[in-house]
């Protein structure tokens, strides 16, 4: 196991508070297998919800009524600074932690960031990838998590690792073939 691969697993265990052995982990080839795997690991009851779905309709709430902001137009791939004004990034965020009760990453004008992050250009589906990241544990103790929501945390994981966009992480891709995870 390379270094990237042991950075994704120790991702994955603190995200889901669980614990992959080095056995499995060596064993495991595609993101369908890791998915598989940590859905084994984390399973306690199967929810219908979609909890990117859940967490996209608070923010777009938030922002349509506190933001003058048009419904029909908050979509995913929306663009963080299209919506916030520069100098008012910090309390935008305040707000936003305060109404979802979740904790929100960071918001950064720069281009080289932390894990705790995310870039002003982002997109809305960016920021509810980080939220959903961010808050697992507490989220998955508040309620039951489907295996397409442990698919998504998965490939935000890889996608932060790998410097691919997520709809490129299909499940059938090897981990260090097709993605370059070494």
């Amino acid at each position: 196991m390379g270094l990237d691969t042991v950075e994704i697993i120790v991702d994955i265990e603190n995200c889901f508070n669980i614990h992959i052995e080095d056995e499995d982990a060596a064993r495991i080839r595609t993101v369908g297998e890791l998915i598989d795997h940590v859905w084994l690991l984390v399973k306690k009851e199967e929810s219908n919800s979609c909890l990117n779905q859940i967490i996209f309709f608070r923010i777009r709430k938030f922002f349509t009524a506190k933001h003058a902001i048009i419904p029909k137009e908050f979509k995913p791939y929306l663009r963080i600074n299209q919506i916030i004004i520069k100098e008012h990034l910090d309390q935008v965020v305040i707000d936003l932690e305060n109404e979802l009760n979740l904790t929100i990453p960071n918001i950064s004008n720069c281009w080289i960031i932390n894990s705790k992050s995310i870039r002003f250009s982002d997109t809305i589906q960016d920021l509810v990838d980080k939220i959903i990241f961010d808050n697992m544990q507490f989220i998955s103790k508040e309620k039951p998590i489907s295996k397409t929501t442990v698919a998504g945390v998965i490939k935000y994981i890889l996608k932060e690792i790998s410097g691919l966009e997520i709809k490129d992480i299909p499940e059938s891709a090897a981990i260090a073939n097709d993605l370059g995870i070494s």
